[in-house]
């Protein structure tokens, strides 16, 4: 099951969302995917967990 997360900080990292508890009741996160912009490689607010 994909989850998708947005309004994220840009300062949120993978290994915070890997740890958070509140994906829990979906099980265990076995990937992150923080979106980036294509042109600054910035974080663009929003992620993908699997």
């Amino acid at each position: 099951m994909k989850i998708f997360i947005r309004d994220l900080s840009h300062m949120t990292s993978k290994k915070q969302l890997q740890l958070h508890d509140l994906f829990a009741e979906f099980g265990a996160v076995k990937s992150v995917k923080i979106i980036t912009d294509n042109f600054t490689k910035h974080p663009r607010g929003f992620a993908l967990l699997k």
